[in-house]
């Protein structure tokens, strides 16, 4: 990769590892805040989750909300995902709901 782009764009500086988890960090942050913020708003929230595979057959679990914001635009933020290493039994969907519901 460090070759490639050397050889398409001899100035470009890949950024670190670390630089690009703190962007990611900052910004999750900061859509977060405005979710909280939108919700604070609102008076009825649909809540949705979702079991799926990614293509590597590994299991995921999905919980999005969604809701009508100040400005009647339609809202589904992504509120979390998780990594099913167990299976996809009642108690630890619950678990995990009841995580996501308490942040």
């Amino acid at each position: 990769m460090h070759e490639l782009l050397a050889l398409l764009e001899l100035v470009y500086q890949l950024p670190y590892r670390q630089s690009i988890t703190d962007r990611s960090d900052r910004q999750k942050s900061a859509v977060a805040e405005k979710v909280k913020a939108d919700l604070t708003a609102v008076q009825h929230v649909s809540v949705t989750t979702d079991i799926w595979t990614f293509v590597s057959n590994d299991m995921y679990l999905s919980f999005m909300a969604s809701y009508i914001d100040g400005n009647w635009k339609v809202r589904t933020p992504l509120w979390a995902t998780i990594f099913m290493e167990e299976q996809h039994m009642q108690a630890v969907i619950t678990e995990f709901l009841g995580d996501v519901a308490d942040e």
